[in-house]
């Protein structure tokens, strides 16, 4: 594994930035004492120790070659080292902006500094782009305010469109994320973490996993990390030692499901009394002055004079916002109505 000496890095002072190159072999961490020092994975043994800029080192990036590094210290001056050298190649002065970057290389150009929000970060090419933002709560989840988890999402710097999202839930991730980076080997791996935890999401193989990030003491928060190619993450947690969060194994990565697979999920887990109700009323509009659904022999009729499969009900959820115990015997009546009287 390219991670086995992982555990022999020790970094001179408290680190906050770390990168690795796109093959996972070679480590860079930074921190407090304003050094960069670069190590081998499969070793553990320092190969550089490159200096250059004064202040905490805040921002790191490999090349995609792997034979440039870049830093970013607190006032965002730039510094870039060529490796095979360890001597410094070009600098330059913070710019008229301050906040929270990122270092990205151009295909053809040198390293430069591009604006962020603290929670996002950009793909290696620069196109795609990754954030954290507030639930757009679905429908069926409105009446479970404690499952509203926030939502990871990308989208296309080209055109704006946005190309995957996730939806996590408290089960699945129980505090809120705090920052996103994608891993360095150019496929589609996105890694997030908060003070408890770290997850990986993988959107076009539709996979995503979490686990604690264990050990860890409490006054640990990770300021920045770095996916491998065989899904170990490396965070820089204010310690000399990074924290190593081990790749998942099988029984860690599942597939994604939609927020209706998940409510399914959790409610056939559950006991199940048998419901003989056929007609569920919650409000004051609709049917007979009354909002509400009628369950057919093979559909449901709603308020708003809309019909609905049975079978699509089950597969894509209700077609308009319930109250949880409404829902909750709905879903056991189609069940039980599929089933017929000798399935109950």
């Amino acid at each position: 594994m390219a991670a086995a000496g992982l555990g022999r890095i020790r970094h001179s002072d408290r680190t906050v930035s770390t990168d690795a190159t796109r093959d996972g072999r070679t480590l860079a961490l930074a921190g407090f004492d304003s050094i960069v020092s670069v190590w081998n994975l499969a070793t553990g043994e320092r190969q550089l120790e490159l200096e250059g800029l004064e202040s905490s080192i805040v921002y790191l990036a490999f090349s995609h070659d792997g034979i440039h590094l870049a830093a970013a210290n607190m006032k965002l001056e730039l510094c870039v080292w060529d490796l095979r050298s360890s001597q410094p190649v070009s600098r330059a002065g913070p710019p008229k902006w301050k906040g929270p970057a990122q270092i990205l290389y151009p295909d053809a150009g040198e390293a430069r500094l591009v604006a962020l929000k603290r929670d996002e970060s950009l793909s290696p090419c620069g196109r795609f782009l990754a954030g954290i933002r507030s639930a757009r709560t679905p429908l069926w989840w409105c009446h479970r305010p404690d499952s509203r988890g926030p939502e990871i999402f990308v989208t296309d710097q080209h055109d704006g469109s946005e190309m995957a999202s996730l939806h996590l839930v408290k089960t699945e991730f129980g505090t809120v994320p705090s920052r996103t980076v994608w891993a360095r080997d150019g496929s589609w791996t996105i890694g997030l973490w908060s003070k408890e935890e770290c997850g990986i999401w993988q959107p076009m193989e539709n996979r995503f996993m979490s686990q604690p990030l264990s050990p860890a003491p409490s006054y640990h928060s990770v300021y920045g990390a770095a996916v491998l190619p065989d899904l170990t993450m490396i965070c820089a947690a204010l310690a000399e030692a990074p924290l190593i969060v081990a790749p998942p194994g099988p029984e860690r990565v599942s597939p994604l499901l939609t927020p209706w697979e998940r409510y399914k999920q959790r409610r056939d887990s559950q006991p199940r009394g048998v419901s003989t109700k056929t007609e569920f009323i919650w409000d004051l509009q609709g049917i007979d002055g009354q909002g509400g659904v009628r369950v057919e022999p093979d559909h449901l009729s709603w308020s708003s004079g809309a019909r609905q499969r049975l079978a699509d009900f089950l597969a894509y959820g209700p077609l308009v916002e319930l109250p949880s115990q409404t829902l909750v015997d709905l879903y056991d009546t189609v069940q039980a109505h599929l089933r017929g009287p000798g399935g109950r």
